[in-house]
């Protein structure tokens, strides 16, 4: 196993998305790269353009290459296997240390808890790729809809991806409950929930839609950010990633280096929140 994942991954999806700036993106890789951060890729973003810059930036320095969670379409044996080796082969990687299954484009995720429950062939897939040393975790991403049929299948996953951030927590209320009771690794998608606690998301919001449910739960969690210390939001999310038992790590994603430069930094300084500060952000979830 590599070293433990960081606190902060660096999500890749902004990548390849302009090929005019692959010079620009290959930079904040290699930033990323240089920090020693998880990187975390799909072979969907940009039309696949993301994990040609990639492989760029990991072609320049093979000794850097770091940890990689991927998104794995796994909706059928074949298709599984393919996406694998495929990410290996065109990233020029060992291994997959994380593979999110996901079920886009594959009939959704019924088909997966069926297949787990009998051990059938995608979970045959599976374990075959483990024992062939190019998969080390599999790791469902789970919401609210898919909760109940995951929930029986917790020991034959090695974890769940799932929404999480002070905004959203994508999973019903008694899977939460089975996954801490249960100390299942979780890994965290969405750091920042899309800006929703910054100045200027609040103030756009509220010229376009001020009625908006999402606008007052960000002005509420915007207060008791500031109110615990946080005048940053990128800060108390990462400070709300470190206070979650069990999360092994929050993917954040972004193509701009001072955005990169500014998460890691943060970082470096994130602590577990108060307890009370945790209870404020449910509530306000929970509206």
């Amino acid at each position: 196993m590599p070293h433990a994942p960081s606190l902060f991954t660096f999500g890749c999806m902004s990548l390849g998305k302009d090929l005019n700036k692959i010079n620009e993106d290959v930079r904040v890789a290699r930033a990323a790269m240089d920090a020693g951060v998880w990187f975390h890729a799909s072979p969907t973003y940009n039309r696949g353009f993301t994990y040609m810059i990639l492989r760029m930036a990991f072609d320049e320095s093979r000794r850097q290459v770091p940890p990689m969670i991927v998104k794995i379409r796994c909706g059928n044996p074949r298709l599984l296997r393919f996406e694998v080796e495929d990410a290996l082969g065109r990233m020029k990687l060992e291994r997959l240390d994380v593979a999110q299954l996901v079920f886009t484009e594959t009939g959704g995720y019924r088909t997966v808890v069926e297949d787990f429950t009998t051990d059938g062939p995608i979970a045959a897939v599976c374990a075959a790729l483990r024992s062939e040393e190019k998969v080390a975790q599999f790791c469902p991403q789970v919401d609210r809809e898919s909760s109940a049929g995951f929930l029986p299948l917790t020991k034959k996953f090695d974890g769940y991806v799932l929404y999480l951030n002070p905004l959203e927590r994508d999973v019903t209320d008694e899977m939460w409950t089975h996954l801490q009771q249960h100390s299942t690794p979780l890994w965290a998608l969405r750091t920042v929930a899309g800006a929703v606690g910054e100045p200027s998301w609040i103030e756009k919001k509220r010229q376009e839609s001020p009625t908006d449910s999402t606008l007052a739960k960000a002005i509420r969690l915007a207060e008791i950010a500031k109110q615990s210390g946080h005048e940053d939001w990128t800060d108390f999310c990462l400070h709300y990633a470190a206070s979650v038992p069990n999360l092994k790590t929050t993917i954040g994603g972004t193509g701009k280096l001072e955005h990169l430069n500014h998460f890691l930094a943060t970082t470096k300084s994130a602590k577990p929140l108060p307890a009370e500060v945790m209870a404020a952000i449910d509530v306000v979830r929970r509206g």
